[in-house]
């Protein structure tokens, strides 16, 4: 799911990385091939979603999937994938509704 030309990263307005990478990975443990799938496209539409507008650009980042993916409510999935990039230091400034980055970080660090 990268949009820019995988022979290297894109670059932005300031001459670095600007695009983010996806990966989705779901094992055997998961489930059949039926739930496997579902799984990943879960997490396809949380990457879609999500992921493109909370993630730092510049970084490559690995979706696994869980059993516990199948069933889990959306708005649980996203705090997950909202908490995980806090955890990695890897969530962009906060997003305001309309899409608009915030002068502050979502997770205190300075800019």
């Amino acid at each position: 799911m990268r949009d820019a030309p995988t022979d290297g990263p894109a670059d932005g307005p300031t001459g670095g990385p600007a695009d983010i990478g996806i990966g989705l990975t779901a094992s055997k443990k998961v489930g059949n091939a039926v739930e496997r799938n579902r799984a990943r496209r879960r997490l396809r539409a949380l990457a879609a979603g999500d992921l493109k507008r909370l993630a730092k650009p510049g970084t490559d980042y690995v979706l696994i999937a869980r059993r516990a993916t199948l069933t889990r409510p959306w708005p649980d999935l996203q705090r997950d994938l909202r908490d995980a990039l806090r955890r990695l230091k890897k969530l962009r400034r906060r997003v305001s509704e309309s899409g608009a980055e915030s002068g502050a970080e979502a997770d205190g660090e300075a800019a």
